[in-house]
């Protein structure tokens, strides 16, 4: 009678990124990651200490996958070979009319070497080969000789959007320009949730997927009567034919430009940190529900993390 015996570790880190869906563009996403390893018990009657494990498994996927543009090969080229700089052009929407040009330093994306349009699919076994990679090199697991398999858990929630962005002033991987999040916002008013107010920001405000730009990294200003108001939140009206917003900004790991359309983009007139969309978030409720009183928003950035803003 044959057995085998597995290590599991549950929620070793929430993943936040994004990735390019042919009818959205580019969309973020966000999951739990739970590994398992299969393999003979070694002479500590071990399959490997827990302390390695969890270490080595949160080490990669955080440096390796986090806060990252998954890409096919495909779809993206090298534009500067000694910087490191590469350069995605993709058409997406109904008969491919919509199209984003995004340059970053190769540290923004993760590239998949795998063709397949499952692109959950490819994500995971590109994860469970890096991994392995490494988990072979501790020479811990008896003959070397495991199995690996890695897991992507969402949060169920009645109310979910996503959203892309990047944050100029970020000392760490935020900074990347298109990474992205799937989370939930709640919307409380004199005490009460109040679904159909979330459900206003999530449907009307930014059609369930949206890249949220600071004002002061649109390089194409000019061109939009509403951006020379300083304060202006919202989304842009299409003019003249100008089909694309430009986004550009230099950072601590390199340059980064976003040639994005118009109705996928949603500007505010300050940094898009979490604290501030949420600000924005209520201001964009209050703009259409004046009669709400008592207002609190809580704004996830992806699962479990947020910020809280509320006007009594």
């Amino acid at each position: 009678m044959g057995s085998s015996q597995k290590l599991f570790y549950k929620n070793c880190t929430v993943l936040d990124w994004a990735y390019l869906c042919p009818e959205l563009g580019p969309v973020g996403d966000s999951a739990y990651i739970d590994v398992e390893i299969e393999s003979e018990l070694n002479e500590e009657n071990m399959i490997l200490d827990f302390s390695i494990f969890k270490k080595i498994v949160k080490q990669v996927i955080d440096n390796e996958v986090d806060h990252r543009l998954i890409v096919k090969c495909s779809d993206i080229k090298p534009i500067d070979n000694k910087n490191k700089v590469f350069q995605v052009n993709y058409c997406y929407g109904k008969n491919k009319k919509k199209a984003i040009c995004y340059t970053a330093p190769r540290e923004a994306f993760f590239i998949l070497n795998e063709q397949s349009d499952n692109i959950q699919g490819a994500l995971i076994s590109e994860i469970q080969n890096v991994l392995k990679v490494e988990l072979e090199k501790i020479n811990q697991i008896k003959n070397n000789n495991f199995r690996l398999f890695v897991y992507l858990r969402r949060e169920s929630k009645p109310i979910i959007f996503s959203y892309t962005h990047g944050l100029k002033m970020h000392k760490g991987n935020c900074q990347r320009l298109v990474h992205g999040h799937r989370n939930t916002v709640e919307v409380f008013s004199e005490g009460l949730e109040d679904f159909s107010a979330a459900e206003f920001l999530i449907k009307e405000c930014f059609s369930g997927n949206v890249h949220f730009s600071y004002l002061e990294n649109i390089i194409n200003k000019e061109l939009y009567s509403e951006l020379k108001d300083p304060s202006f939140f919202g989304r842009l009206n299409p003019i003249h034919n100008i089909q694309n917003i430009e986004i550009a900004y230099s950072s601590g790991q390199g340059f980064f430009s976003l040639s994005i359309p118009i109705e996928d983009v949603y500007v505010i007139p300050e940094e898009t940190t979490i604290e501030n969309l949420a600000k924005y978030f209520l201001l964009a409720i209050r703009s259409k529900r004046s009669n709400l009183n008592h207002l609190r928003v809580i704004a996830y950035e992806g699962i479990q993390k947020g910020s809280v803003f509320q006007l009594n």
